[in-house]
C-alpha cells in the first residue's frame, strides 16, 4: 500500500510563496458568512477602503481602474496572497484590514516579509 509522503500546510504553501516571488506581501482569508448586520457593515466598509486604495494608484483609463478594483475585491472575497514591490503600497494596503471594525473580524491578515517570515496578523 502507498504512503501518503508528506502533507504540506496552507501556511507553508503561503510562507513559500512569498520566499519564491522575494516580495512582501499580506494574505487575506475571508471567513464572513454574512448573517449579521455586524458582518454586513464590516464587508461594505472593506469594499469602501478598497475603494480609496484603488484610487492611490494612477491609472490610464476607467476601465483599467475598475479591473483592478474587481480583481483585487474578488481575490479578497475568495482569500489569497498580495505581493507588493513597494512598502508604501503594502502599507496603505494593510490598513484596510489592520484598523477597526476590520481588524480583528472574520477577515483575517497576515503580513509577511519577502523572506516569508510573518510580521503581523489582524487578530
Amino acid at each position: 500500500m502507498n504512503k501518503l509522503y508528506k502533507v504540506i500546510s496552507k501556511y507553508d504553501m503561503i510562507q513559500n510563496s512569498v520566499q519564491n516571488v522575494n516580495k512582501n506581501a499580506i494574505y487575506i482569508s475571508n471567513n464572513m458568512e454574512y448573517r449579521s448586520d455586524i458582518e454586513q457593515h464590516i464587508w461594505d466598509l472593506v469594499i469602501e477602503r478598497i475603494k480609496i486604495f484603488c484610487n492611490i494608484k494612477p491609472f490610464d483609463c476607467e476601465e483599467e481602474k475598475i479591473e483592478y478594483f474587481q480583481n483585487i475585491l474578488s481575490n479578497v472575497l475568495e482569500g489569497g496572497l498580495f505581493v507588493f514591490d513597494d512598502m508604501e503600497q503594502l502599507n496603505q494596503f494593510k490598513k484596510i484590514f489592520f484598523e477597526r471594525p476590520v481588524y480583528a473580524s472574520a477577515i483575517f491578515a497576515v503580513e509577511y516579509d519577502k523572506n516569508g517570515n510573518m510580521l503581523d496578523t489582524n487578530t
